[in-house]
């Protein structure tokens, strides 16, 4: 599921499998995920569809987020898998990009091991956990 909000109503890509979906709340049509449009200020990504990530999924949301450019993003982790280290060094690649252009980003339902890795590699403080 992807939550964003864009002013101009324009259509968007669903991160999961990139099909371009209308700006209105809506299930994606190729993959099923639910695609909702709510506060222009943040942008919420449910990885749950998705539990392994890789390379090109990132790419995507590091696409649609530069796209976009919500304030606040917040990544949900339900489900999703500790990731090979190279798309973890990916993740936190777009992370620190994200960083730099002032969006905030925030993580839920975050598996422990990954949580672990986050803190060992000591880019925990560059996001924010939220509990659900």
């Amino acid at each position: 599921m992807i939550s964003i909000g864009t002013p101009e109503g324009n259509a968007i890509r669903c991160p999961v499998c990139a099909n371009i979906a209308s700006a209105a709340d809506v299930t994606c049509s190729k993959c099923g995920n639910t695609l909702v449009f709510l506060d222009p200020t943040l942008m919420t990504i449910a990885l749950s569809a998705i539990p392994v990530l890789d390379r090109e999924l990132i790419e995507r949301m590091r696409k649609l987020v530069s796209d976009v450019k919500p304030q606040k993003l917040r990544i949900d982790f339900e489900k999703v898998q500790l990731p090979s280290a190279a798309v973890f060094g990916s993740f936190l690649v777009m992370v620190k990009e994200l960083k730099k252009t002032g969006t905030v980003i925030a993580i839920r339902n975050v598996d422990p091991q990954i949580q672990q890795m986050f803190v060992m590699m000591r880019v925990d403080g560059l996001m924010e956990t939220e509990s659900v």
